[in-house]
């Protein structure tokens, strides 16, 4: 979150599990309908359109935090229903919400942050909640071994065609590229190491396209904590009350972390 970047002008080329899945909006309408679209407010950490349509089909008083007022309006192209949310224009790391939410959701908001500043963020959130409110922030993991050969790697991928290319890789590659501190630049990765595959005919060129377009202009180091190293920043803020994990075969690498107010 270094750079003021806007996320919008390349929504379009983004897959699961950069976006929620399926199997994760169905978990998380089960938590949301059960909330009084009278008195129950909710924040999005971001403007993530799938969220937004949730909330707005269960007529939940919506607020997004993001400090990208264009993504916030252009991701409106992205959603069925009508959109009441509001914008609040502020930095999560700045964000001074007091005992004002009954749900928090984040998509990734944990994972675009530098590993410095999750305990910061993490205790804006826990003091965002209401007593009883609960926080749901699907983040991606680092799994160190998981995918040390690229070879091995494209060949999975090749088994799991016609799956989009992004959505087939984007685990594999975060897995085999992170470096050994959590941070992964998509940038340099898609520069050096993706484009290198492709060059040497592991790839084609449509594959190759799927990251260039979106990890090739992605202006954030992204962080991958391991599953001890999450639990540890989440439950130092929060009540770990749940890791639930999607249905997708990428499951063990993005799960959603169920928080309450500690």
């Amino acid at each position: 979150m270094e750079d003021k970047w806007n996320l919008h002008g390349v929504w379009r080329g983004v897959q699961m599990p950069a976006r929620p899945s399926g199997s994760d909006i169905d978990f998380l309408e089960t938590q949301v309908k059960q909330l009084d679209p009278k008195s129950s407010r909710a924040l999005i950490m971001g403007s993530t359109p799938e969220y937004r349509d949730l909330l707005m089909k269960y007529q939940i008083d919506t607020t997004c935090a993001d400090y990208h007022p264009a993504s916030f309006h252009d991701f409106r192209k992205h959603m069925k229903h009508e959109d009441r949310s509001r914008l609040a224009d502020t930095d999560w790391r700045k964000m001074e919400f007091d005992n004002e939410f009954d749900i928090i959701l984040g998509d990734l908001a944990f994972t675009m942050l530098n590993a410095r500043d999750w305990d910061n963020v993490a205790r804006r959130m826990n003091r965002a909640l209401r007593s009883r409110g609960r926080s749901f922030q699907r983040i991606w993991l680092r799994m160190p071994g998981r995918y040390p050969d690229f070879d091995q790697l494209i060949k999975e991928h090749k088994g799991r065609e016609p799956m989009h290319p992004f959505a087939s890789l984007a685990y594999p590659f975060s897995q085999h590229f992170v470096k050994h501190d959590g941070s992964f630049d998509p940038i340099e990765v898609t520069k050096t190491g993706i484009k290198k595959g492709f060059e040497q005919g592991h790839l084609t060129k449509d594959e190759f396209e799927a990251f260039d377009s979106v990890w090739g202009v992605f202006k954030v180091v992204m962080h991958f904590p391991t599953r001890q190293e999450a639990d540890a920043i989440f439950s130092a803020r929060s009540a770990i009350e749940q890791v639930h994990f999607c249905e997708e075969w990428f499951s063990e690498f993005c799960p959603t972390y169920v928080l309450s107010k500690k």
